[in-house]
């Protein structure tokens, strides 16, 4: 398993999750047990972004990111 971006902010672990066109609704309960994976292993933060908006807009998606984290953590 891996994931697409492992981010440590503040002390606080993350994953950023680029969602393309692979992403298909029938492998989105493989995703989510993909995510509680990671959750048992103590990264309690996973976002997912599209595709699209990380091309198109890649400062706002860190930015969010980031912004999550220091809220959640």
């Amino acid at each position: 398993m891996e994931a697409d971006f492992f981010v440590l902010y503040e002390g606080k672990w993350g994953i950023l999750e680029v969602d393309g066109p692979s992403h298909k609704p029938e492998s989105r309960v493989n995703e989510q047990e993909r995510d509680r994976l990671f959750q048992h292993n103590g990264i309690g933060i996973i976002q997912r972004f599209t595709h699209s908006k990380c091309e198109q807009h890649p400062d706002d998606v860190v930015e969010e990111f980031l912004q999550i984290i220091k809220k959640i953590g």
